[in-house]
C-alpha cells in the first residue's frame, strides 16, 4: 500500500476517522510500544464526532485499511503503517474478523 496515496484519496469521514486513530496509535504515545494497535473510546467524543468517526471507520473497514479487533480497539493495516513488530502485527491483522 502507498500511504501518501492513500491519505490523498480519503473523504472527509475517513480522514477524521484515521487522524483519530493516529492520535490514539500504541507506538506513537509511547514508543515502547511496538504496535500499531488504537484504542477509541467513543463516549470521549461529541455527538458530532462519533457520527463522523462511525462513517469514517466504516469506510476504512470497508477499504481494508483498518480492523477492528475488539470493542473500540483497532489495527491499522501493517502494510500501511509499518511497525517495530510487524510480524505480530500481521497475525492480529490477519486473525481479526
Amino acid at each position: 500500500l502507498n500511504l501518501i496515496e492513500t491519505l490523498c484519496s480519503l473523504s472527509k469521514p475517513e480522514q477524521f476517522a484515521f487522524m483519530r486513530l493516529i492520535k490514539e496509535l500504541t507506538c506513537v504515545k509511547d514508543s515502547r510500544n511496538k504496535h500499531n494497535l488504537c484504542k477509541v473510546i467513543i463516549k470521549n467524543l461529541t455527538s458530532a464526532e462519533t457520527q463522523r468517526f462511525k462513517a469514517g471507520i466504516t469506510s476504512l473497514i470497508s477499504k481494508d485499511l483498518v480492523k477492528r479487533y475488539k470493542k473500540e480497539h483497532y489495527i491499522i493495516n501493517p502494510n500501511l503503517i509499518i511497525s517495530k513488530e510487524y510480524s505480530e502485527d500481521m497475525a492480529l491483522w490477519t486473525s481479526a474478523k
